[in-house]
């Protein structure tokens, strides 16, 4: 008898333990909408795309370094060069932002130190020369998409001011397409043309 109670108190503990870990789970989805992990593929040749694990690229065009409250730095062209750049905004032009970089306000879009979110740190110029360094496979749940899955490119700025930084080059990028098809999974990258060779 005294054996089965004690096999019931450690079941009523473990399924206490899968509840709390539920919960948890459910209260960080329902805050973030999303919840993900990433993990470094580098050694798959194949996801890399149009890039190139260890090559060099030089930016064509100046571009803005951003960070975001991850902490994180990505590569992101104004949008007089890109008009829909993609997964961070940026101000209209490398010259209204040189014109008054310490502005400030709470709409991005017109002002671009907002601590909370996006904040531009300066501008890389033209010429610079980057090397593609890690790439990372994100997947993960969101209350909008389900189940998501994509690639980050992470490069090394090699000279400049903003030397040894590790910036994310996904907006100096496009689709890497094979034969018209964008349907890879995950979606692959190469260089813009536009933005570097």
């Amino acid at each position: 008898m005294a054996l089965e109670g004690e096999n019931n108190s450690h079941m009523l503990v473990q399924n206490r333990n899968i509840l709390i870990s539920f919960l948890i789970f459910f209260v960080i989805f329902s805050i973030e909408g999303c919840v993900s992990y990433s993990s470094d593929v580098s050694n798959h040749r194949e996801w890399w795309g149009g890039y190139e694990y260890k090559q060099e690229y030089v930016l064509l065009n100046n571009v803005f370094l951003l960070t975001d409250d991850t902490k994180k730095f990505f590569l992101v062209p104004d949008r007089s060069v890109l008009k829909n750049a993609g997964i961070k905004s940026t101000p209209k032009s490398i010259e209204e932002y040189r014109n008054s970089p310490n502005q400030i306000g709470k709409n991005f879009e017109d002002k671009w130190k907002d601590t909370k979110s996006n904040r531009v740190i300066g501008v890389v110029d033209a010429g610079t020369r980057i090397k593609c360094i890690r790439l990372e496979k994100l997947d993960g749940i969101s209350i909008w998409w389900g189940f998501v899955s994509g690639l980050d490119i992470y490069a090394e700025i090699l000279d400049g001011q903003f030397a040894n930084y590790e910036v994310n080059v996904r907006d100096v990028s496009t689709f890497n397409c094979f034969d018209g098809n964008c349907d890879n999974d995950p979606i692959l990258f190469k260089p813009d043309s536009r933005l570097l060779k």
